[in-house]
Formats: structure tokens, C-alpha cells, sequence
């Protein structure tokens, strides 16, 4: 059964560039509407989602942004990734790099639920491979899937960051 990023960018739309947006809440960066919430950035996310999910094919969520205001943060990158899967259209990638196959455990449909990560090395791309998770190298603003038992295709996801 193929992962469900692959699922999903089958299905993106002729007028959806593949471009994927970088979520890195900073509680000094939000629209002060938004900073008065007790947790800020859960409706930042969703802010940011309504007004951009028929533009972009998914979101790179910043791991260490929402780790920055602990558990509430943590709890609110979760939510938000439900938020926008909840169409099941665009595409989820956490924003680590990992340096470990560790991780895995934590993009899987048991925790936050990721269609992929970001990771240090493409020399982990197989280690995630086996845990359905399906690893990405960022480069400039071009975030790139590796290949794997996943994607051994000739033809990768490749997007604009």
C-alpha cells in the first residue's frame, strides 16, 4: 500500500503548485489578535491554513518552533496537523532534521501522523523507509524526497519551500 504522501500528490490539483508552506510559529512574530489566545499557535495554524490550503500542497511544520514553548507547543503542532489533514488533501512534513532513525515512531499515524520528515543525511532515507515514513532533504528553498523503498521511482516529489 503506498504511503499516503504518494496518495496525495497523485491527487493534488493541475492549479496547486507543488509548493509546500513552512510553519515556524514565533509568539513575537503573530498578529497580536492571535498572540492574546492562552495557545497561541494552534489558531495561528489554522490562520495560516484557511488562508493558504487552496494554494499550496502542504505544510512543513518547524519540529523545534512548536518544541520551543514545550508540551502546549507540542500539543498544538499535533492538532494543527489534524486540522489540515482533516480534508486529507495536502501534504504534512515535520521540519526536524532528524540525524537518527528515532523519529520514526513520532511521524507515524500513532502520534502526530506525518506524511514525511526532514532528515540530516539521505543516508537515513532507508531506515525510515521501513517505518512508512518517507524522508526529505531540504536545499535552499527545494525540499526534495529521497529515494527508498518508498519512492523508487525514477520520479520524486520535489518542492518549493
Amino acid at each position: 500500500m503506498p504511503p499516503s504522501l504518494l496518495v496525495k500528490w497523485a491527487r493534488l490539483s493541475p492549479n496547486i503548485k507543488p509548493c509546500i508552506l513552512r510553519l515556524k510559529p514565533q509568539l513575537t512574530r503573530m498578529p497580536l489578535p492571535i498572540q492574546r489566545f492562552d495557545d497561541p499557535f494552534l489558531p495561528f495554524g489554522k490562520a495560516v491554513i484557511n488562508a493558504t490550503r487552496d494554494h499550496v500542497a502542504g505544510y512543513l511544520f518547524s519540529f523545534p518552533a512548536y518544541l520551543a514553548i514545550g508540551a502546549a507547543g507540542i500539543v498544538a503542532l499535533e492538532r494543527t496537523i489534524a486540522y489540515v489533514q482533516g480534508e486529507g488533501r495536502q501534504i504534512v512534513i515535520l521540519d526536524l532534521p532528524a540525524a537518527t532513525p528515532d523519529y520514526a515512531a513520532a511521524c507515524s499515524d500513532q502520534a502526530l501522523n506525518a506524511d514525511g520528515l526532514t532528515v540530516a543525511s539521505p543516508d537515513l532515507a532507508e531506515a525510515y523507509a521501513g517505518a512508512g515514513v518517507v524522508p526529505f532533504m531540504p536545499s535552499g528553498n527545494r525540499l526534495a524526497a529521497q529515494r527508498n523503498a518508498l519512492f523508487p521511482a525514477e520520479e520524486l516529489p520535489s518542492f518549493m519551500i
